[in-house]
């Protein structure tokens, strides 16, 4: 930092000090700072050198992007039946890259800006001004370049989007020339970004499509500046336009547009040969610049255009007397004449054009990647760049090459770091047909944007790749990045479902994709957890937490650890001697670690005080949710403060509580008071009394008392049984409980009920570990038969708390299930080869499941849909998994989807996540429960596809919570925001399950989620949720 940057830097720290205080100390400190160091020689000379203008302004690195997928014109002459030639040669084109819908000019900016700045580390404080040409505008209102700042990570940047049809990136990058080149912003660069898409409508103008985008830095000291000769000609024409919001296409008059270009070309080029004649005192015609780049919309535009440069040098030339120049005789003479000097100064820069097709705004900029890369560009070679925009905008300007005197940023290091030829090379072929079935899908998406999840999968796209992540309710996009190589599978990009759902939009069956929730889909309007491991079970980010993987598992007290070994527990172990029992001795051999879900206050959620003295701790978990779920789908709007239901609904609710241990822990906690009170507490006092009233007995010769001992233990019963009212009216003795019946009968099925007012159909299920996604099935039933229209089903289990863990903890335990380990790290690995068994968890879930009928005319809040649903029993093992009747029920389960509902399951695969019920049990590498779910999904899926899906698990951090099944919730929410758990502490996978792809957690766009749940007793559920 040299002595004037200290200075001013010290004397912007003064100025916010004195904006703050008010101090004027800080005012003369700052002038006096600088009035020191200017007087030094140093910086006086340093101050002067500064004062001079830029130099060499001009273009420091060029970094292109295209699609990595592209398609042959010769092969889309054939599929669109026209003559051979009619596209390769008619319009000189000889590829075209491929843009789905899971990129746009946001995720292309973004990747190819972040990639400029990581190959050159262009730090972000560098750069003064970022400048965007771009006309596919993905909002009316917000600048592009808004959304790209996150990659400079500097909010102190000057710029903006600029529009005109394909001018827009000509406009930027003078912009940024002159930004450079100004006095105040030396030792400043800046970057302008220029993106497209050109995508037309079925027709004649659609093989003219193409996208891409290129980053330009600017700057002093460039290898090729700004020569500084430019002319401009602009007039107001309907060339072509996008006054249509409706769809991505242009309004096009080519017959118009050609004359305006040819018409912009002549007005540009003879006001650019004054210029420079002026500027220079040199001669100027078409063959003096080394290398010319035209905007290229097609290749055989720009040779006719090229050609009629010699005529504009001299409209009386011998050679076209008599020629119309906007005759078929006048092309073919001047394009043959000047065929060899096209090649030269033309050729290159054109390559790329008829490489990726049409790129719009980018197109000139293209051109120039193709010079640097193609061409021997010797210092002091000029080119000459001819930019046009419909409308119309053009430009004509000239560069210099030059030797840099530094060496960060060289012409060869440009070509270089490129790789142009390379990237082009290998991109991946895809069929023609690809072409209608991407821009159909976009206009799926341009038609509907509002909640778009992009169709196609992200697997073709090159690593590092940014793309579409999602738009929300709102209209706001959000983006990932791509991680791995390019997938792409037999040259098949388009999925069944993209096939499935422009087949019905060129059809007329579907106008929009909500239709399919009046087909089956049954919408989920309100979702609630309540989490373990937090000292607020039901805090306002739950969801969040969820998704995100927060840790909720902690190791268990001392006592819980104590009362767990006094059990007496054995397990029942395979020798080489044969069947041997274990007793469980030791801290060492036990369970170490839970998710235990801390007590609440359930009054603030509306339930009485009278009714929370009936509840246990799962049903007031699970009533709790329910209730917050009702909340968060705008039910809620009765009287009891906002917790009931409005007098038209109550009747058509229905209500379904889970529970994997109904009523077990008021009974455990009953029993276990009346227990202690036989062993500690005043009732030991009466029993004293007659344990030493026996002992004189025993002791007298008569066998009985004299009347005074008799009326002395009379006195001592007395005061005992004294001791004991006064102890049972503080509570500190035994009582039975008189609410005790309403606490094992009445769950949380009714007592939700009851608060909330619902008076549907009403049950508690049971079916263990797959119990939400069992009631998920059975309320979906509900709604399709007509019995309700809506049902709010809860789940509440309380495995982990201080009366049950040491029961239901202990059950695991004997059976060699649970992990003995003390760290969550070491304990809780799901899919990992050193995975040990289950931690016990606790929590609850509410989902409100509604009919469509009644969930659109109200707006409901819909998070995602229940497409499909299914439950029934192996009849096999009471612990273990089948995994061929597991494998037999998906494949039943994923015909009737794909018969209902025309979801496939390559659809399934490559848009969807996997949420695995994995509980990290493994007694073998054969046996475990991660190996039964992954050997089906690959028997029905097949390796191909399941090595495509993403596969998460919320288990690793949340602990095995028995019926209440998190994963449910996740499935809707994650939905809902596009994002997925991470698989808790991955680092390995299993070589035994082979080829998975777990999840990382994050945003990660997708359209279904699948759910299995799985249970003691051989039960199985499958749901397939959807966006």
């Amino acid at each position: 930092m040299d002595a004037v940057q200290s200075a001013l830097l010290g004397a912007a720290a003064a100025a916010a000090l004195t904006a703050l205080t008010g101090n004027t100390n800080a005012q003369r400190a700052r002038k006096a700072a600088i009035a020191e160091t200017l007087q030094q020689p140093k910086a006086q000379e340093k101050a002067k050198v500064d004062e001079g203008p830029p130099e060499n302004v001009g273009i420091l690195a060029l970094e292109p992007y295209f699609p990595s997928t592209y398609l042959e014109q010769s092969e889309l002459e054939a599929h669109n039946g026209v003559s051979a030639g009619k596209y390769t040669i008619g319009l000189g084109q000889a590829q075209m890259s491929l843009c789905t819908d899971n990129e746009d000019p946001t995720s292309m900016g973004l990747t190819v800006l972040t990639s400029l700045l990581k190959k050159y580390d262009i730090k972000g404080s560098e750069i003064g001004r970022l400048e965007i040409g771009t006309e596919t505008l993905t909002d009316k209102s917000k600048s592009l370049k808004t959304s790209l700042l996150r990659a400079l990570g500097n909010p102190n940047v000057e710029g903006a989007t600029n529009l005109n049809a394909c001018y827009g990136g000509t406009a930027a990058f003078l912009n940024c020339v002159n930004y450079c080149a100004n006095p105040c912003n030396k030792g400043k660069k800046a970057i302008c970004v220029i993106v497209d898409i050109a995508a037309y409508a079925r027709g004649a103008a659609r093989p003219t499509s193409g996208s891409g985008a290129v980053a330009v830095l600017v700057g002093e000291d460039s290898w090729l500046k700004f020569g500084g000769v430019k002319a401009s000609w602009t007039e107001d024409v309907w060339d072509f336009y996008k006054a249509d919001h409706e769809v991505e296409y242009p309004q096009v008059d080519g017959k118009v547009s050609q004359e305006c270009y040819f018409r912009s070309l002549r007005g540009c080029y003879e006001g650019f040969r004054k210029e420079y004649e002026a500027r220079t005192s040199k001669l100027f015609a078409y063959s003096s610049p080394a290398y010319w780049v035209f905007h290229a919309p097609y290749n055989k535009l720009v040779r006719k255009s090229f050609s009629r440069l010699q005529y504009y040098d001299d409209p009386a030339a011998p050679w076209c007397a008599g020629l119309d120049i906007e005759g078929r005789d006048y092309d073919k003479l001047a394009q043959k004449r000047v065929e060899k000097d096209f090649n030269k100064k033309m050729g290159k820069g054109l390559e790329v054009s008829r490489r990726i097709g049409n790129t719009y705004a980018a197109s000139v900029f293209m051109g120039l990647c193709g010079v640097v890369e193609g061409e021997d560009l010797k210092a002091d070679k000029e080119l000459a760049v001819f930019s046009y925009g419909s409308g119309s905008i053009a430009t004509m300007y000239n560069l210099v090459v030059r030797e840099t005197d530094g060496d960060r940023f060289t012409l060869v290091k440009c070509r270089e770091r490129m790789k142009l030829k390379e990237r082009l090379e290998t991109r991946v072929k895809v069929g023609a047909e690809e072409l209608d079935l991407a821009l159909d899908c976009r206009e799926i998406m341009h038609s509907n944007p509002k909640g778009y999840s992009p169709l196609y999968p992200t697997a073709s796209l090159w690593e590092g790749t940014y793309f579409l992540q999602g738009i929300d309710d709102k209209f706001r996009r959000s983006y990932s990045v791509k991680k791995g190589p390019v997938e792409v599978h037999g040259g098949a990009l388009a999925t069944a479902m993209v096939k499935r759902l422009v087949k019905e939009k060129n059809e007329g069956k579907v106008e929009r994709e909500e239709t399919k929730v009046e087909e089956g889909f049954i919408p989920i309007t309100g979702v609630a957890v309540g989490l373990p491991g937090f000292e607020d079970p039901f805090s306002a980010d739950n969801i969040d937490k969820l998704l995100s993987g927060q840790n909720m598992i902690h190791p268990i007290s001392g006592s819980l650890l104590a009362s767990m070994l006094e059990k007496n527990v054995y397990q029942l172990k395979t020798t080489p001697s044969g069947r041997e029992k274990i007793k469980i001795t030791s801290e060492e051999m036990t369970l170490k670690l839970a998710a235990k879900i801390n007590d609440f206050d359930a009054t603030k959620f509306g339930v009485p005080k009278s009714l929370v003295g009936t509840m246990d701790l799962a049903a007031s978990v699970g009533v709790a949710c329910g209730l917050n779920a009702m909340k968060n789908a705008g039910l809620l709007k009765g009287g009891n403060g906002g917790w009931e239901l409005e007098e038209g609904m109550r009747d058509d609710t229905g209500v379904i509580y889970i529970t994997s241990f109904p009523g077990l822990d008021a009974t455990v906690d009953e029993v276990m008071r009346f227990l202690q009170s036989k062993t500690v507490g005043a009732a030991g006092s009466e029993r004293l009394v007659e344990a030493l009233r026996s002992k004189f007995l025993r002791a007298s010769a008569q066998g009985k008392l004299s009347d005074e001992d008799e009326a002395s233990f009379a006195r001592l019963r007395a005061r005992a049984r004294e001791e004991i009212e006064d102890e049972v009216r503080d509570g500190s003795v035994y009582e039975f409980d008189r609410k005790f019946l309403f606490k094992v009968l009445c769950l949380g099925n009714s007592q939700l009920a009851q608060v909330a007012k619902c008076r549907g159909p009403n049950c508690q299920v049971n079916t263990a570990c797959s119990g939400t996604t069992t009631g998920l099935s059975i309320a979906s039933d509900w709604i399709r038969l007509g019995r309700c229209k809506r049902v709010v089903v809860i789940a509440g289990d309380s495995a982990s708390s201080d009366a049950l863990l040491p029961f239901i903890g202990n059950g695991f335990v004997a059976l060699g299930a649970a992990t003995t380990k003390a760290s969550v790290d070491e304990g809780a690995r799901p899919f990992n080869p050193s995975r040990s068994g289950m931690i016990v968890g606790s929590g609850g879930v509410g989902i409100v499941l509604e009919s469509a009928s009644v969930a659109t005319p109200r707006s409901a809040p819909i998070l995602a849909h229940l497409i499909h649903s299914q439950f029934s029993n192996s009849a096999y093992h009471g612990a273990a998994m089948s995994s061929p009747h597991i494998a037999s029920e998906l494949t039943r389960f994923l015909a009737d989807v794909e018969k209902l509902h025309g979801i496939t399951k390559e659809e399934i695969a490559q848009h969807g996540v996997y949420y695995a019920h994995e509980t990290s049990t493994n007694s073998s590498p054969t046996a475990s429960c991660s190996y039964n779910e992954i050997t089906a999904l690959r028997s029905v899926f097949g390796s191909d596809l399941l090595s495509r899906m993403l596969i998460t698990n919320t288990k690793g951090f949340t602990g095995h919570s028995m019926g209440v099944s998190f994963e449910d919730a996740a499935c809707c929410s994650g939905l809902k925001q596009q994002k997925v758990p991470p698989v808790a502490n991955l680092n390995e996978i299993d070589k035994h399950l082979g080829d998975i792809k777990l999840s990382e957690g994050g945003d990660y766009a997708h359209r279904y989620s699948l759910r299995l749940g799985a249970g003691f007793g051989s039960q199985v559920a499958w749901a397939l949720y959807g966006r």
